[in-house]
This record gives structure tokens, C-alpha cells and sequence, in this order.
């Protein structure tokens, strides 16, 4: 069997996400993540009573907190921090603390509708470009590349134009940036100031810090890429360029007398995916140390969303901002190198268009589907749109319209689901044995 490549490190760089796929990536991925969204520090909040009568229902968020930055589109026009008067001088007023959870779940569900309608154009064109390319269905006008068509049928496309074909190969770099400071600009509004922890190095869970460090130490992983590949003397994920204590899956037309490929045991040179140190070194100049740090010698960032705060907020708080931070999540998509195919035809389809479905799957679609499960963003939205339904206040200050907005956040989670199953299926057709 060969190993599914689950795993998409979030990272604030352009080097990091490499492992072996296909027939030649079998063994352990090397995340040093432990899943796309971290768990934090568990927190205890009880059933929340409005103003208006209404409760908010009881949610206890297991989950790190994350990042949600208050733009105006998202936010009621004339909504404060404070509680606010209702219409008519009814002498009402919406709860203070569901205005602000209510902003925070309102641009968190900007942010899915926002990626829904990325992810639906990227895998829908490189599906379309993979068929189009294995000859399954028309080239454009002049070979243009496709602008993309209904996904579903795309994707099916292109699976059914690899049925009889698999492909051997690795992933080279790719990388995912949770903003830190956008997370601590969300809980600070959320908990109307409360709440301001913006030490990174306190709140990253252990093995999930990224930094550029004058030395990584050993059971840390030095983050190449194709770009730049990282220094290795351990485990390597892409391709190793260098010495292999063990089996090399050579690079189809390499040098047998050194390896060029995917090494099988410990790597000795370069390596342009993560290698999990045996020992303390130099990653290379512009490559990050996940895990521990001998030296800094850059700004750091978390692999996964850090832990909730030490401080008073919300537990809807909680959730709409960790949800927030891993659908704003900032990627760069892989490199995808086929060591070998069963026919010359689909390695260069493989290679240009494969990444793109990977960073779909891997990346924000896949960081997206874990992270709405994880943090309950549709159900949140729901809970507070009732609630603000329920408050002639509160629906007189958001709208209609903002409760609509607040519905239609489990539509678009299962539209991420569908549009990271399409990219999955066709990397599945990929390196499956047929």
C-alpha cells in the first residue's frame, strides 16, 4: 500500500512541505504537526444568556484560537462593543458579548464563502488541464488552457483519463501561513481587550514552532524545497540529492552511483522536502527548523493554529477566531516530481497540474475541512443567528440579511468538502496501481 500524503504543514515560509507520493512514498509522514489544526487548551464556558432572553448555547472549544480580522464588510454598520439600544426607544438592548462573538462568526463565514469560491475555480481548471492534457476531452480554442467548467465534471474527467494510468513521484515544498497576527487582532476584539497574548513562542504547541535558526536540533525537521533545498543528514520527504543509507527510488534517467531520489533510510546531502534531523545541524541559509531551535536567526511562526490564550474569552470567541485563522490560511502550492509512469504521456500532466489539486486536498481545502469540523464553524453561525433572530435588538442592529449570511455557512462547508473530495479522488487516480 502506499502512503496517503495527508499532511500540509502550516508554516510561514516559501520552503517546508515535501513527502514521498506514490508508488515510492511508503513509511511514516514526517508532519511534526500531529493533524492540519491543532488542539489547545481546552476551555469551560457554560450556557451564555442574552439580554434578550435567548440562550446562546453551551460550547466548550477544545481548540487553539485563531485569527479574525474585523473588516468592515463583515461587521453591522452600526455595531459597537457595548450594548446597543434597540429600535423605537424600546429601552432593549443586544447582549454586548453576542455583538462581538456575532462579528467575529460573521467574518469567519466571509472567509469560507471566500475560499468555497477559490478552491471550486483552482481544482475545476486543473482538472479540466489534466483531461485536456491525457486527451480526454477537447483542447481549448488554440490549446488555451481551460477557465474551468463544473467541477464535478472535470475532476470525473480527468480521474476516468487515468484509469489505466499511474504515476511513482514526490512532493517538493508547499507551504501554509496561519497569521498570528490577525488571530491576535480577533481575540483582542472578541474579548473587548481582554485578551492581547501575542507571544507566539508561549502559545505554539511544542514541535510546531518555525523559524530560521542558526542550528536545528536533532528530532527537528529542516524544511527544503525545490527552490531551496534544506541540509540533511536524516529522514528525507522529497527528493535527496547526496548519499542514501538504504534503497534510492532513483529519478527516471539519474546517476546510479549517487542518489537522485527518493531515499528509503537516511539521507546525507541535500534534500528538497522535509528531513527529520538525526542529528543537530545547519538547515541552509532562507530554510526554516520546525521543532526545536538552537539559534534564531528570523521571525517564528506556528506550523498549527496556537493554543487559546491565557486570558478571558468567549468559548464562541474561541471558535470563530480558530476557525477564521485556518480558512485565511496563505499557501504556496508543491512541486510534484514523477520518479516514474506507466506511460511517457502523463508525467508531464502529473507535474503541472497535480500541485495545484494537492494544495487543494493538503492545504487550504484540507486545513479548511478539518478546522470546521474541529472548531463547529457552521453550527456556531447557526447558533448565533437564531440568537440574534430571537432579540428584536440584535436583529434590528445586524439585518436580515446578516442572519442569511450566518445560514449559509453549512452549504459552503459541504462545498469545500465536495471540491476537496473532487482534488482527492483525481490525486488517488494518480498513484493508484491499476
Amino acid at each position: 500500500m502506499r502512503r496517503t500524503c495527508r499532511r500540509f504543514a502550516l508554516v510561514l515560509a516559501l520552503t517546508g512541505w515535501a513527502q514521498g507520493c506514490g508508488s515510492a512514498g511508503e513509511g511514516a509522514t514526517d508532519s511534526g504537526t500531529g493533524g492540519l489544526v491543532a488542539t489547545g487548551g481546552a476551555s469551560s464556558g457554560g450556557a451564555r444568556t442574552h439580554s434578550g432572553g435567548q440562550p446562546g448555547g453551551s460550547r466548550s472549544a477544545s481548540a487553539g484560537s485563531a485569527s479574525s480580522a474585523g473588516s468592515a464588510a463583515s461587521q453591522p454598520g452600526s455595531a459597537g462593543t457595548e450594548a446597543v439600544a434597540g429600535a423605537a426607544g424600546s429601552g432593549n438592548e443586544c447582549d454586548a458579548q453576542l455583538v462581538r462573538d456575532a462579528k467575529a462568526v460573521g467574518v469567519a463565514v466571509d472567509a469560507l464563502t471566500a475560499l468555497l469560491g477559490q478552491l471550486n475555480q483552482s481544482v475545476a481548471v486543473a482538472c479540466a488541464n489534466m483531461a485536456t492534457d491525457l486527451g480526454a476531452v477537447p483542447a481549448g480554442a488554440g490549446g488555451a488552457p481551460s477557465t474551468g467548467g463544473d467541477l464535478a465534471e472535470e475532476c470525473d474527467a480527468a480521474r476516468k483519463a487515468l484509469s489505466s494510468e499511474h504515476a511513482s513521484f514526490v512532493v517538493e515544498g508547499g507551504v501554509c501561513a496561519v497569521d498570528f497576527s490577525a488571530q491576535v487582532d480577533c481575540e483582542t476584539a472578541c474579548s473587548n481587550g481582554a485578551c492581547a497574548d501575542d507571544a507566539l513562542d508561549r502559545r505554539c504547541p511544542a514541535g510546531s514552532y518555525m523559524a530560521e535558526c542558526a542550528r536545528c536540533e536533532p528530532d527537528s525537521s529542516c524544511l527544503g524545497s525545490s527552490e531551496v533545498p534544506a541540509q540533511c543528514t536524516g529522514t528525507c520527504s522529497g527528493l535527496c540529492d547526496g548519499s542514501c543509507d538504504g534503497d534510492c527510488d532513483l529519478k527516471q534517467g539519474s546517476n546510479a552511483d549517487v542518489c537522485h531520489g527518493l531515499c528509503n533510510g537516511d539521507c546525507d546531502g541535500t534534500c528538497t522536502g522535509s528531513c527529520l534531523l538525526a542529528s543537530e545541524k545547519a538547515c541552509g541559509d532562507a530554510v526554516l527548523c520546525q521543532g526545536s531551535c538552537a539559534k534564531e536567526a528570523g521571525e517564528g511562526s506556528c506550523s498549527v493554529v496556537p493554543l487559546r490564550p491565557d486570558c478571558e474569552m468567549s468559548d464562541d470567541c474561541v471558535a470563530a477566531c480558530g476557525a477564521l485563522a485556518a480558512l485565511r490560511v496563505q499557501c504556496v502550492a508543491p512541486a510534484v516530481v514523477v520518479l516514474r509512469a506507466t506511460a511517457d504521456q502523463i508525467a508531464a500532466p502529473v507535474e503541472a497540474h497535480l500541485p495545484a489539486l494537492l494544495s487543494a486536498e493538503q492545504g487550504p481545502g484540507g486545513i479548511a475541512v478539518d478546522a470546521l469540523a474541529e472548531f463547529g464553524l457552521a453550527e456556531l453561525a447557526d447558533e448565533t443567528a437564531q440568537a440574534i433572530a430571537d432579540d428584536p435588538a440584535c436583529l434590528v442592529m445586524f439585518g436580515q440579511t446578516f442572519v442569511d449570511k450566518l445560514h449559509s455557512a453549512t452549504k459552503s462547508e459541504e462545498g469545500v468538502a465536495a471540491a476537496v473530495k473532487a482534488a482527492s479522488a483525481v490525486h488517488a487516480a494518480v498513484e493508484t496501481d491499476s
